[in-house]
């Protein structure tokens, strides 16, 4: 059984969904959610004024640079004075903060990531390799535009296998190769320094003037995924099987390209939108390469659909990408109403869903159509359909070599453990020499008998205890036909036990709900109690046949809680054993013997000493 554990760690929740492999395509199991801690996420010091932190729509912006497009050929209309100030430093200057504030602290999810994967495990998945994937706002995206050359710098006089250092990448496992030569140019554009081996790039369309141009995807600094995993390591204790580290923006490619029809001859343009409850992102294709990325922090599924709608002409007109032929649609939510207006706004172009491409829950119970829900089984989708990304989707994977090596422990050894070994050797041989002695004098006992005993009557010994064990099995038979029988009479004849068995495995079943009051009115089931999702409660009442009375919602230490009073039937009828010997004991009538006793008629005359079996 192939089960894969998707993970989508976005900057409100770490959201995990369960997926199957099986024969007829990949289905998702369980869902699992965490929100993430929000405790001093901007490294503010105790003695400084919180009254100094950036608005939240300065922070976490995905940085996208593009260095062809608008300023050549389109106008920049209002976007660049919209979005011009989206920087952390110029949002400061801007308010008259210090600059120099105190860096972001780095945040991890491994408590959320812990508990995940307890739950799991409690629900009989312990066994399952977890993959990653990282929303927009843990990203950084950088437009290169590669430029022509022969050899990457001082490619002469190297040797196969050695490891070139890059500046500010670390050494590079590829001397001499293209993610060399893009590696530098990398450093060269842009001020970030992540790990060499923690960049992707994804192909775009040439630029203008026939250049290449790739879309390089690398984290942020202050992510929370990477500082997770090390952190698992550094414990030193057994690790979850983390295979791979995914990236929402080579997700979305994945996912626009399986809706692409394998015969396509000439490319066609499409426009793939996600719109989520923090941002938007808009990928423009044309056939299977990216020509442009956009992701718009000040658009989310809040505003009206007329006004993504209004953005996207804006966006065709800003950087003359012309009309879209398909315009794929995935939404935080129901993606009904967007599909429809964008089919009015867009009359030539072919509206799609998206969502249709990723793997069925197996339980609607387990159904979610969040942003998350939709990362995380994507990604898990990728590891099965795709692992080395030689298909549909790129072989984007930003988990870093030194953390999938297995450090290994040095012991020291002292005279202490010397010592030990030769007392443990001592040990060894003198239990060894104590069970040689035992065994000879078994031996020697087994000598004698065979001596002192013919072996005729050693027979006739045999044949008597085999026709007394014969006897003893058939007694040992009939007691546990009648065993069976008074189980049968017992078994559910309390009408409380069944309902508390029902209810138990029903409330174990559905997750966050609490019975705090059970009471018996007019022959029905009265329950009440707490739950932290009204759904869990309507779960609950459709798993036990049960009527919602009344639901009520407060919120304690700001967390939601719903109170909830629930009206379940409640069986009354005694089992048709029970009913029998009631019908028996009113007409006065005796119990007629049953077949299943094991009497002494039915040890038959084999036994030589029949034995007295139970009755009924």
């Amino acid at each position: 059984m192939d089960l894969i554990l998707g993970v989508s760690v976005t900057h409100r929740t770490v959201f995990a969904s369960l997926v199957e492999n099986r024969s007829d395509g990949p289905v998702v199991l369980r869902t699992f959610s965490r929100p993430r801690q929000t405790a001093d996420t901007l490294g503010f010091g105790d003695d400084q004024d919180m009254s100094r932190a950036v608005p939240e729509e300065s922070m976490g912006d995905p940085s996208v640079v593009f260095t062809i497009g608008a300023s050549e050929k389109g106008s920049d209309l209002f976007l660049d004075s919209e979005f011009g100030g989206t920087g952390r430093k110029k949002a400061q200057e801007s308010l008259g903060l210090d600059v120099s504030m105190p860096s972001v602290r780095t945040q991890t999810v491994e408590i959320e990531l812990k508990e995940i994967l307890a739950e799991c495990a409690d629900a009989g998945y312990p066994e399952v390799r977890v993959v990653i994937t990282m929303g927009l706002s843990d990203l950084v995206l950088h437009e290169l535009t590669l430029q022509e050359s022969d050899k990457s710098e001082g490619a002469e006089g190297r040797k196969k296998g050695d490891r070139v250092a890059i500046p500010g990448f670390g050494k590079s496992r590829r001397p001499g190769s293209d993610r060399e030569r893009w590696l530098r140019q990398l450093a060269k554009e842009s001020d970030a320094r992540p790990e060499a081996d923690q960049v992707a790039f994804l192909p775009m369309t040439p630029s203008e003037t026939g250049h290449r141009r790739l879309l390089a995807v690398f984290p942020r600094s202050g992510e929370p995924v990477l500082p997770t995993l090390e952190r698992f390591v550094d414990r030193g204790r057994k690790m979850p099987r983390f295979t791979m580290i995914e990236t929402e923006a080579s997700l979305l490619l994945g996912m626009s390209r399986l809706l692409v029809p394998a015969d396509e001859v000439e490319p066609r343009r499409r426009l793939t939108i996600r719109v989520g409850s923090e941002d938007t992102a808009i990928l423009f294709l044309e056939g299977l390469q990216v020509r442009h990325f956009e992701s718009l922090r000040s658009i989310t599924k809040y505003d009206p659909p007329e006004t993504i709608s209004s953005r996207i002409l804006l966006l065709q007109d800003e950087y003359g990408l012309g009309e879209a032929d398909e315009i794929l649609v995935l939404c935080d939510g129901d993606e009904t109403e967007l599909l429809d207006l964008l089919a009015e706004f867009f009359p030539d172009s072919h509206i799609l869903n998206l969502r249709p491409v990723l793997p069925p829950f197996a339980d609607e119970f387990e159904r979610d159509d969040s942003r998350e829900s939709a990362l995380a089984a994507a990604v898990a989708l990728r590891a099965l359909r795709d692992p080395l990304g030689k298909g549909l989707f790129e072989p984007v994977d930003l988990l870093p070599q030194r953390l999938m090596r297995r450090r290994r422990k040095e012991i020291p050894i002292s005279w202490q453990n010397y010592a030990l070994l030769g007392l443990l050797f001592a040990s060894t041989l003198f239990f060894v020499s104590r069970y040689l002695g035992q065994q000879e004098e078994i031996d020697r006992a087994q000598a004698r008998l065979e001596e002192q005993y013919k072996k005729d009557v050693v027979e006739r010994n045999k044949a008597l205890l085999k026709a007394r064990q014969d006897s003893l099995m058939y007694v040992i038979m009939g007691y546990d036909k009648a065993l069976q029988v008074l189980d049968t009479l017992l078994y559910g004849s309390d009408r409380w036990s069944r309902a508390m068995e029902l209810t138990a495995s029903n409330a174990a079943a559905v997750s966050g709900v609490w019975i705090e009051t059970w009471s018996e009115v007019d022959g029905k089931l009265v329950m009440s109690g707490t739950a932290t999702d009204r759904n869990q409660i309507v779960r609950l009442a459709a798993r036990m046949d049960g009527t919602i009375d009344a639901m009520t919602f407060s919120t304690i230490r700001d967390w939601p809680v719903f109170s909830y009073r629930m009206t379940v039937p409640l069986e009354t009828d005694l089992p048709a054993a029970a009913r029998y010997l009631r019908e028996q004991v009113q007409l006065g009538l005796d119990v007629p013997v049953t077949e299943t006793s094991g009497g002494p008629d039915d040890l038959g005359e084999s036994a030589s000493e029949p034995a007295t079996g139970p009755a009924s």
